[in-house]
């Protein structure tokens, strides 16, 4: 489902609105659709899924997240064949993250907004996975946390007040946390691309291209063989090793 606010524009809200009518994967929020109200999104996609889904696991990720839907599925499998009555909440994690107190800044969050120096343990935004057994607890933390202008951060707070702990995985994000790089300007190995359950800044026509070359090397393992940790894994770097990135 694709969680939206509401626009400034009558004509973009009744075209999106059509759209809604054609597909049916559209929720709206009351709300204008901006960066200050992602915290309400989440609230909107929480709220939601509390009452429509009866689901093993719920993935939250940003419209330019591709997401590797073969791969995840296969890890949260094992996930639940090995921990049946275990809660999870994963990603990559932030640990020991600050608000940003400078006013000019797109991620401000004031004192007034959000008091302590430190926010929990949370994943980062792009992409998450959490069970889908909390969401009646999640539901019920919204109505007595405090929430504040940081969708991810917000999300770790409720994550804290039901007593789950943050799973890091960094499959998630790999490039953007730096868990992984190619040289960009001399193009990349899609063997890289298939590791990972998520990658950010994915849009448009490249979300497509993304899922059809993930698919090729899954039937293909062939293509990846030289690739050390075989297909499915990516040879995640250490911070070493990023100073002297390496094509595959």
């Amino acid at each position: 489902m694709f969680l939206l606010g509401q626009t400034n524009s009558t004509k973009l809200d009744k075209l999106l609105l059509n759209e809604a009518r054609v597909y049916g994967d559209i929720v709206f929020g009351d709300f204008i659709d901006s960066y200050r109200n992602l915290t309400r999104k989440m609230e909107l996609g929480i709220e939601w899924a509390a009452k429509h889904c009866k689901a093993q696991f719920v993935m939250k990720a940003d419209e330019d997240s591709f997401v590797n839907i073969h791969e995840l599925i296969l890890w949260l499998k094992e996930y639940q064949r090995k921990h049946p009555d275990k809660p999870l909440y994963m990603g990559a994690a932030l640990i020991d993250k600050g608000p940003f107190r400078e006013p000019e800044s797109q991620f401000y969050v004031s004192e007034e907004e959000y008091p302590e120096s430190k926010y929990p343990p949370y994943a980062a935004g792009p992409g998450y996975v959490f069970s889908g057994k909390l969401l009646v607890k999640l539901s019920r933390a919204l109505k007595v946390v405090r929430l504040f202008p940081n969708e991810d951060a917000c999300f770790g707070a409720l994550m804290q007040y039901i007593k789950v702990n943050l799973t890091n995985n960094e499959r998630f994000i790999p490039f953007s946390m730096k868990k992984a790089a190619y040289w960009e300007n001399e193009g990349y190995s899609l063997c890289k691309f298939n590791g990972p359950f998520v990658i950010h800044r994915i849009s448009g026509k490249l979300q497509i291209q993304t899922h059809f070359n993930v698919l090729i090397l899954k039937h293909v393992p062939t293509i990846c063989e030289h690739v050390e940790n075989g297909i499915g894994y990516t040879d995640y770097m250490t911070d070493e090793d990023l100073e002297f990135p390496l094509l595959i």
